[in-house]
């Protein structure tokens, strides 16, 4: 009796004991099983969205964006990173990017650019915006589904005409910040495409517009903000033609265009003395235009 009773009691035990080892290496193996593993090679499908990529233009202030050749984002996981290349899709707004995952994981985010971009200097682009210049990011991504990247910044277009009027550079500073050196940011118009800068259009019904990526900020009250524009020509050392302070501050949202009302851009002019030479002629004829300055003859 007592021998039987030993033989159930230990049939049991290594009944319980099978059991949960069957149970141990299911919860091991569930822990390994994750969807993809370091260095696995794969296709990431990026899907359209308006902020997808930098070097686009902007039609009825939507943002419209394609890949080009070469192209590359960064994918995390963990936190691990690799760089992943164009593989299809360039001229497309949606594309195939390869590469060979960091590290084991079930999800990872994705960047573009790879690393983020200075906005304090930019280059013009006809009715777009700098190229690698707007940040975009997805996160919780998962294999096998596509995903969008999306814009972290903000557009500035500033809509400008003025008679016989070239700009070379173009500076924005933000003039509500308290720190000692306010940010700025310049769009730099004379460029390889653009080697005398950029002629204006001559009305208000034909302005010619000029893009800058604005930063956002974590802290919502510093994207609410009074800038100020200043002008310069296309001189080889460019000098000041006139500039515009906003009125009222202008709040920045990520992925969308502030687009600020046509300006005419007019050659300042300032209160410092004018002296005429006389070469003969003991008559001058002077015609005043604009305000608020008055011309005195002494």
């Amino acid at each position: 009796m007592y021998k039987i009773l030993y033989s159930v009691t230990t049939i049991i035990a290594c009944t319980v004991l099978l059991s949960a080892c069957q149970k141990d290496e299911v919860i091991q193996k569930e822990k390994e099983g994750v969807p993809f593993k370091k260095g696995q090679e794969v296709t990431l499908t990026v899907s359209p969205s308006s902020g997808t990529k930098v070097s686009g233009t902007i039609d009825n202030n939507q943002i419209n964006f394609t890949w080009d050749s070469g192209d590359k984002i960064l994918v995390t996981v963990g936190t691990q990173s690799a760089e992943f290349t164009l593989s299809s899709g360039a001229g497309e707004s949606s594309a195939s990017f390869t590469g060979k995952m960091p590290d084991d994981g079930s999800s990872f985010s994705a960047q573009f650019p790879i690393s983020d971009p200075v906005l304090s200097s930019q280059d013009y682009v006809a009715n777009g915006v700098p190229k690698n210049k707007m940040k975009a990011i997805a996160k919780d991504c998962t294999l096998g589904t596509p995903f969008s990247l999306e814009p972290q910044y903000s557009i500035l277009k500033l809509n400008l005409y003025g008679t016989d009027q070239t700009i070379g550079k173009i500076v924005v500073t933000n003039t509500s910040s308290t720190a000692e050196t306010k940010p700025s940011y310049t769009l730099n118009c004379i460029t390889e495409e653009y080697p005398t800068g950029v002629t204006i259009g001559t009305s208000s019904s034909s302005t010619t517009p000029f893009l800058l990526v604005m930063p956002i900020s974590s802290t919502p009250s510093k994207n609410t903000f009074n800038f100020k524009a200043e002008f310069f020509n296309n001189a080889s050392t460019p000098s000041s033609i006139c500039s515009f302070e906003t009125s009222n501050p202008k709040t920045f949202v990520a992925k969308e265009v502030m687009n600020m009302a046509a300006k005419e851009v007019v050659v300042k002019t300032t209160d410092k003395p004018l002296t005429f030479t006389s070469t003969g002629s003991t008559t001058i004829a002077l015609e005043k235009t604009g305000t608020p300055y008055d011309i005195t003859l002494e």
